[in-house]
């Protein structure tokens, strides 16, 4: 739009380790610009990139992870 861009991205729970009884997960999102020498971040990141200081998403409660199996069939 004309304010900037936006970003969509579907991240297949199957890939990451989580608690499916945790109702909360730490986040963070970052941008890097290297020419600009630009990084934004949704929760500023310090140098050594503290995952106790990330941002906090809640409502994942009772999410299932699956096997993380993937049949793809084919013929030869």
């Amino acid at each position: 739009d004309e304010n900037g861009w936006l970003a969509e991205m579907a991240i297949p729970f199957k890939s990451l380790a989580f608690d499916p009884e945790a109702d909360a997960w730490g986040f963070n999102f970052a941008r890097s610009i290297r020419r600009r020498g630009e990084e934004i971040a949704w929760v500023t990141r310090n140098r050594s990139y503290n995952p106790s200081i990330s941002g906090r998403a809640t409502g994942f409660e009772g999410m299932s992870q699956g096997i993380g199996l993937d049949i793809v069939p084919s013929l030869a």
